[in-house]
């Protein structure tokens, strides 16, 4: 496992201010893009009706489909901007939630890790000082348990096996 992420969040990142900007400006877009190509859906309607004209009645108002585009070209280029303008706003809208919405929540828990690292450098600070006490009181210990004589009645008794009769 790389990393472990835990999202926290004291208000919901769809109650900021700039949250609710991003969603009606989103919601804008959309809407004139659904109005361009779908309901009513104006190119389509307009495409339609120019391959009529491309011949009709022996007469034709758009001598391919090239032409047709060409005659709608800065109303075509307006939605593929549109469309642009809908994936950077989705993209930035993102980026917020992720970035903004954790900032606080981050640089508290680093002060709060700061906080707590700095107690255990005071709790860890004489480690050594506890080592060397425990190796002297390890060898002091040692040499009394080794020079201590050994009596007879703290000798084990050795079991005799039974014979067979």
């Amino acid at each position: 496992m790389d990393k472990i992420e835990f999202k926290v969040y004291d208000v919901p990142v769809t109650d900021l201010p700039l949250y609710k900007r991003y969603a009606e400006l989103l919601s804008e877009i959309n809407q004139r893009i659904w109005v361009i190509k779908v309901d009513p859906g104006f190119i389509a309607r307009y495409d339609i009706l120019a391959l009529h004209l491309m011949n009709i009645c022996d007469r034709s108002r758009f001598p391919d489909l090239q032409s047709i585009d060409e005659n709608i070209s800065e109303y075509l280029t307006s939605y593929k901007k549109l469309e642009l303008l809908r994936s950077l706003v989705v993209n930035s809208l993102n980026r917020f939630v992720r970035d903004r919405s954790c900032r606080d929540q981050y640089a508290e828990y680093s002060k709060t890790l700061e906080l707590y690292k700095r107690q255990l450098s005071e709790v860890t600070k004489n480690i050594d000082r506890l080592t060397k006490r425990a190796i002297t009181l390890t060898q002091e210990a040692k040499p009394s348990v080794e020079t201590r004589p050994e009596s007879p009645s703290a000798a084990p008794e050795r079991a005799i096996p039974p014979t067979r009769r």
